[in-house]
């Protein structure tokens, strides 16, 4: 697809504490998204950076056709799809968007979406640099 991919890390992010294959496949996931839904000689641009003191971001963008207001919030349920016709351009099971935001929670941190129709999208994880202590146990 003669694809541009950019990568920006800011240099002084310090190294993250994290579950490695949960962490491996929502990148995965977002960056095989923007392949897929990239039009020829686009462009992706794959960005990391602290934000604040307890997190790192890392933002997946691309020169897409964007994904409607509207439809912003519910790419993330199981087995959905903007184009669910029988004759739809993009393959796929509908599920990596929410298997990387289900992903992103169980690492403690969150998943976004940013995009305007026509403009590509730009979606965003922020996840905490060390996991999650649990709960201390209620029991004597």
């Amino acid at each position: 697809k003669s694809l541009a991919v950019t990568v920006q890390v800011d240099p002084e992010l310090p190294l993250m504490e994290t579950d490695g294959g949960k962490f491996q496949q929502i990148l995965y996931n977002l960056f095989s998204n923007a392949v897929k839904f990239t039009p020829p000689r686009g462009q992706i641009t794959v960005r990391a950076w602290r934000l604040g003191e307890e997190e790192m971001t890392i933002a997946v963008s691309d020169t897409g056709p964007g994904i409607p207001e509207a439809d912003q919030e519910i790419i993330f349920e199981k087995f959905h799809q903007l184009d669910s016709t029988a004759t739809r351009e993009h393959g796929g099971t509908g599920l990596g968007l929410s298997i990387s935001r289900e992903l992103a929670h169980m690492l403690g941190g969150r998943i976004s979406v940013e995009s305007k129709l026509g403009e590509g999208a730009t979606f965003t994880v922020a996840l905490p640099l060390r996991p999650p202590q649990p709960e201390p146990s209620a029991e004597p």
